[in-house]
């Protein structure tokens, strides 16, 4: 008796069929998912920062305290305003500290340990609002203008038909 597949625990995977196997995945289910996530306005943010090896707790608690506000304050300069608790860890799954890496050269500082800091923050985008002069609304297909004639407000104008390209 085979065992039938399960997509939760993927118990059964050599059993899959040779072909139809998208009929297992629920595709609208999975597109509204997505379209949920796509569209609500918490987002999950990770900023790290570096830590001396072998400093005392006091001075590691004052790193981390100065690493988690000026991470908060570059997500309120984009917009952001923090939904939850800031998170912060520095060691792997295995426990193992993450190496600190240099951001201009990539190279591993052999000094420091790598701390990263994550929390949820919520973003209500706000309207943006472009205001075009009705002269630079297309009206006839023989009508080009460039960026700089509708930024100076000129807007479009027609090309006469010699100094069209020819085909």
């Amino acid at each position: 008796m085979s065992k039938k597949f399960n997509l939760k625990t993927w118990d059964g995977f050599s059993e899959l069929p040779e072909r139809d196997v998208d009929l297992l995945l629920d595709t609208t289910a999975l597109n509204k998912k997505l379209a949920d996530k796509r569209n609500s306005p918490y987002r999950m943010r990770v900023g790290s920062f570096h830590v001396p090896k072998g400093i005392s707790t006091d001075q590691f608690q004052r790193s981390v305290k100065t690493a988690c506000d000026k991470f908060i304050t570059a997500m309120g300069k984009q917009g952001f305003v923090l939904a939850s608790k800031l998170q912060v860890f520095g060691r792997d799954a295995k426990g193992t500290p993450f190496p600190a890496h240099d951001l201009p050269t990539n190279a591993i500082l052999l000094d420091m340990d790598e701390y990263r800091v994550r929390a949820i923050f919520k973003t209500e985008p706000k309207p943006v609002r472009l205001e075009l002069p009705p002269s630079s609304v297309r009206q006839d297909p023989e009508q080009k203008s460039s960026l700089a004639q509708i930024a100076r407000g000129e807007g479009i104008s027609p090309v006469s038909r010699h100094l069209r390209p020819q085909k």
